[in-house]
């Protein structure tokens, strides 16, 4: 089932994590938390169409984590060419477009810590 026009809201609580959004032809968005930097991040440099400037989607996308609790909370909101992220009741907020050659599939998640809470919504009509 393709994951676009989706709401996700995930509760986490724990040090370092990594949300993996793919397809079958390998575009990848990943999106996670780096506790010894206390940063959020994005990285698209595998998420579809990259190439058509040397500047696009070359580093991470980082945004600092405001709160020093363990529990973590995520709003994304994923369409079709890009994603929100509301960290912390918004606290922490980053915007990224993206180019993807297929909608994303699959979401994976990776970390030391437990995932508390997680809910899926269509946006769709």
């Amino acid at each position: 089932m393709p994951l676009s026009a989706t709401q996700i809201n995930i509760e986490w609580e724990g040090v370092d994590f990594e949300f993996l959004l793919s397809n079958a032809l390998e575009n990848k968005l990943k999106i996670g938390f780096h506790k010894a930097e206390n940063t959020f991040y994005i990285d698209r440099r595998e998420a579809g169409k990259t190439d058509f400037s040397k500047k696009f989607a070359t580093t991470l996308s980082v945004a600092p984590r405001k709160v020093k609790t363990s529990e973590i909370n995520l709003t994304m909101i994923l369409d079709k060419t890009s994603v929100e992220l509301f960290y912390d009741n918004g606290l922490s907020v980053i915007t990224e477009i993206f180019f993807l050659e297929a909608p994303f599939e699959e979401f994976s998640i990776v970390g030391d810590g437990i995932l508390k809470q997680m809910e899926a919504y269509s946006l769709k009509e």
